[in-house]
């Protein structure tokens, strides 16, 4: 057996700008526009991040990019708040949700709503754009409350 050794991100910066597209293009293959572009400097500033998450923490960028970005460019300041986000949690008490989580929650129950706006409320199809089954997206829509509890609108 020989061990591959696989550097961290933050040791391979040249590769993140492919990395950040990649990840951005899976994530938007449901939806019908095309991904967005980075400018020079959202991926000076990509390039510039520690990337401590490593792939994981750049992919969940992305993803949520995939879910914020409305325009063709990615800014500059649209990665800088991405990041800030996406730091680490550790500073909040154990007890509480970090801020960013409620966010998360709101951006994800925008995207469950625009997919099944885009989708003319056909569950099935809203779905299968999100990249979940029908079953997830009956949960996702009890748990923000859009439906009532016998899964009826």
């Amino acid at each position: 057996m020989y061990p591959i050794v696989l550097p961290p991100l933050r040791e391979r910066v040249d590769d993140i700008p492919d990395l950040a597209r990649h990840f951005l293009g899976r994530c938007r293959e449901a939806v019908p526009t095309a991904a967005p572009v980075f400018t020079p400097a959202a991926l000076a500033l990509l390039k510039a991040h520690p990337w401590r998450g490593n792939l994981r923490e750049l992919r969940n960028c992305m993803e949520r990019l995939a879910l914020t970005c409305r325009e063709p460019q990615v800014a500059e300041e649209v990665i800088a708040r991405l990041l800030h986000t996406s730091g680490p949690t550790a500073a909040a008490p154990p007890h509480q949700a970090p801020a960013a989580t409620s966010s998360m929650r709101d951006l994800e129950r925008q995207a469950v709503l625009d997919a099944l706006e885009r989708h003319h409320g056909n569950r099935t199809h809203a779905a299968a754009a999100l990249g979940i089954g029908r079953r997830t997206l009956q949960n996702k829509l009890r748990q923000f409350g859009l439906v009532g509890s016998d899964g009826e609108d």
